[in-house]
Formats: C-alpha cells, sequence, structure tokens
C-alpha cells in the first residue's frame, strides 16, 4: 500500500508575533498553540437583527434564522463572533453588533473541544493573514475517515481537498474547490471587490482560482512583499481579534449551568408562587368586600343627608352641603330668639343693684348667652331677696351659682340676665321716683 500523505497544512507559519497553528489530532497542542478545526465544519453566518434589541432577545431571534435556515432547532450552538474590522465599527466592537454574525457549530464537535489546553480553538479559515481590501486563499487537504471496509480504502482517498479563503478580516470560508469558486463569485458579485488577492498555495497557471483572478481583473500575489508594492497593508495572521472568537466558550454554557443549579429550586418556587398568587386573591375579596360596603355607607349617608338636610336639588358634595343647612338653621333659631341691647341690660341691672345697696364685682356679657352679674351678698337670703328685685325690674334672670367663700362670710352669687321680663314694670319695682 502506498504511504499516506502528510497534510499540506498542519501548520501555519508564524508572522510577526502570532503563535502557532496545528490542526485538529496532529499532535498534542501547547499552551500557547492555537488548534484549527475544518472551516468546513464551522461556517460564520451573519443574521439580519432587528434594531433596538438587547440582551438575550439578539440571541433568540439569531437562533430562529439560523433554524429557519438549516430546519435544525436543536443540535447547533452559536457562537457569536464580534466584528474583526475595528476600524469599520469605530475602533471597537460594540455589543449590538455581538450578534450580527455568529460561528455556527455542532455540540457533539464543541464538547470534544473543551479538554483541549491551548490558547484558542479556531476554525481554519481564521487563521490565514489578512489585512483591509486583502483576500486570502489557501489550498489544504483534510484525512477523510476510513470507511467500513478497510480493505478497499486507499490512501489516495484519504485526503479531502479544500479551499480557505479569508474575505478580509470580518469574512471567511471553508469549502470543497467547486464550492469554494462558486462563493467566491457570489462574495464578488454582491460585495466590494478587493484590491488584491494573496494565494498561498497555487497550483499552476491552470489553477481555476488565479483565473477567477484574472476574469475580475483582481492583482493576484504569491508573497507579502508584494503587497507593499502595490501600497497596501501587509496581512497579519490573528491580529485582528480573532482569539475572542474561541470556540471552547460556549456563550450559553454560564446560563446552562444556572439553570442546573435553579432547577432543584423550582418546586418550592413554584409553590412559592402558588401560595403568593392564593394570598393575593384572598386580599383582593377582602378588599372587594371592604369596598361594597364603603359603597352601600356612602349610599345610606347621600339618602338620608338628601331626606333631613337636602329635600331638594342634587347631591354635589355632603359635607359643604350639611355644613351649610346647619349654619342656616343657627341663623334661623338666633333670628327667633328675643336679644336686648347689652347697655340697656347693664344699665337696668345696676340700677337694681345700686337700690339695694350692692355693687357688682363682676359684668360679663356673651351674644350667645346674656349678661353674667356677679358679686358678693351678706347671706342667702339677700341673694333671694335681689333675684326677686332683678325678676320684678323687669329682666329675665337666672340663678347661675351661689356659694360661700372658704374663710368668709358672705355668700359669692352669679346671676345670667338674658332679657326683659314680658312682666309690666313699676316705678317702685325699679326704684326710680315718680
Amino acid at each position: 500500500m502506498p504511504t499516506a500523505r502528510r497534510p499540506h497544512h498542519q501548520t501555519v507559519s508564524r508572522m510577526d508575533s502570532s503563535p502557532e497553528c496545528l490542526r485538529l489530532g496532529t499532535d498534542r497542542p501547547a499552551a500557547q498553540q492555537v488548534v484549527m478545526v475544518p472551516g468546513t465544519q464551522v461556517p460564520l453566518v451573519r443574521f439580519d437583527l432587528p434594531k433596538g434589541l438587547r440582551g438575550q432577545a439578539r440571541e433568540q431571534v439569531a437562533q430562529r434564522q439560523l433554524a429557519d435556515r438549516t430546519g435544525l432547532r436543536q443540535g447547533l450552538t452559536l457562537h457569536p463572533c464580534p466584528p474583526l474590522d475595528r476600524k469599520t465599527q469605530g475602533g471597537k466592537a460594540k455589543g449590538a453588533h455581538k450578534w450580527h454574525q455568529a460561528l455556527i457549530a455542532e455540540n457533539q464537535l464543541l464538547e470534544q473541544l473543551q479538554d483541549l489546553s491551548c490558547q484558542a480553538v479556531l476554525p481554519d479559515y481564521m487563521t490565514l493573514p489578512t489585512a483591509p481590501e486583502i483576500w486570502t486563499l489557501c489550498r489544504d487537504h483534510l484525512p477523510l475517515a476510513a470507511p467500513a471496509d478497510a480493505a478497499s480504502f486507499s490512501t489516495a482517498d484519504s485526503q479531502e481537498e479544500i479551499v480557505m479563503a479569508r474575505l478580509g478580516p470580518d469574512d471567511g470560508f471553508s469549502a470543497q474547490p467547486a464550492l469554494a469558486e462558486a462563493q467566491l463569485e457570489r462574495a464578488l458579485s454582491t460585495g466590494p471587490t478587493p484590491r488584491a488577492w494573496l494565494l498561498l498555495s497555487p497550483q499552476g497557471e491552470a489553477d481555476p482560482l488565479i483565473a477567477l483572478a484574472a476574469a475580475h481583473g483582481i492583482p493576484l500575489v504569491h508573497d507579502t512583499s508584494d503587497l507593499t508594492d502595490l501600497g497596501l497593508p501587509t496581512p497579519r495572521v490573528l491580529q485582528h481579534g480573532e482569539l475572542a472568537c474561541d470556540l471552547r466558550r460556549n456563550p450559553m454554557a454560564a446560563r446552562n449551568q444556572l439553570e442546573r443549579q435553579l432547577r432543584p429550586w423550582r418546586w418550592p418556587l413554584l409553590a412559592g408562587a402558588l401560595a403568593a398568587t392564593v394570598w393575593a386573591i384572598t386580599q383582593s375579596l377582602a378588599t372587594a368586600r371592604l369596598e361594597a360596603e364603603t359603597a352601600a355607607i356612602s349610599r345610606r349617608t347621600t339618602q338620608l343627608v338628601q331626606e333631613v338636610f337636602v329635600p331638594q336639588g342634587p347631591m354635589l358634595d355632603t359635607r359643604l352641603q350639611v355644613s351649610r343647612a346647619l349654619d342656616t338653621l343657627h341663623r334661623a333659631s338666633n333670628a327667633n330668639r328675643k336679644t336686648s341691647d347689652p347697655l340697656t341690660l347693664t344699665a337696668q341691672a345696676a340700677r337694681v343693684v345700686a337700690s339695694a345697696g350692692q355693687q357688682p364685682e363682676l359684668l360679663s356679657y356673651d351674644e350667645s348667652e346674656g349678661l353674667l352679674l356677679g358679686l358678693q351678698l351678706d347671706d342667702f337670703a339677700a341673694v333671694d331677696q335681689l333675684y326677686s328685685a332683678l325678676d320684678s325690674a323687669g329682666l329675665t334672670v337666672q340663678l347661675r351659682d351661689s356659694r360661700v367663700s372658704d374663710g368668709q362670710d358672705s355668700v359669692r352669687a352669679e346671676f345670667l340676665i338674658t332679657g326683659p321680663s314680658p312682666k309690666p314694670q313699676t316705678a317702685a319695682q325699679t326704684g326710680a321716683r315718680p
């Protein structure tokens, strides 16, 4: 049997200070090396996300668009790939653009990559040198898995040729030669034309990639030094932020771990939510009952006020209308009561007190009560005599208080005179001379 050929692109030579890149499965990677997986298994997909999406909503819309394209609802994981060409993004990769493009990989492949100890795991086309407005293409051979019938398997069929293409810092793919030509044709027809192609592994003048570049008038170079003569920047390897697209970093791993931690608590949380719902319903019923009772009391109060205070007219403001009705009744009551001039009452009372040989100690008038007369008398008999004199003088009098003060022999008496008496007055009763 002929010996198997060594893969053409097991490693990519380092440019500048970029780390060494190894094919997956060729050797045990070192901590500073980058492991390459077949780009045919990890395509870079772009999404048309609506503006204004934030947080998990961006991821959900991207997953729904991927499911619509592939028809697969499960088994695939999206790795957001931020824009690598920072000049087109204002100097930094903004979070709003994070999910506009993503690397798509099967879950089974990603599980195999978790145990790798290296600097990063990237699709092979991301390890090609690139620069803005420069497309880099390289042919490579990938080993194929042996069929079940090993006797019919030859080493000539154990290699699959692929084309790796890096269409500037923000795009790339790996595909079989025929499919790669079709994708390049489509990229040239829908996007801007690059200023040069860097072909790292030419196959001669008959190479279809050379013919494609010539057909579109694109300068084709095979060495980075030729780009300097064209006034173009030197392509760089892994200098555009590619390491941030490490396939071992599952963006949903933290969420899945949190879900596993919260799963044992879902039944207690559900019970708590149910108890809170029952309590809320109970409080709602109690509130509704109180509102119904308050409404019934309000209707009864309105009915009573309308019957007693506002028999006619609508009920607009119960408190104000009751206050006005009470004020009206109070004014009517005062109008019906006979009132006397305080000076006249004082003069009449003074004449009676002077005729009795007494001297008042207190004279106080209150509009709501009347004239209050206070004085000291010798005994209770003198109190009765003064009361009879005031009453005989035609005054309406009331004995408010009569008491003996401590340490004194006299009697303290207070009379309330409210107005003239309807009794006829005589000269003898008033003490005046005829």
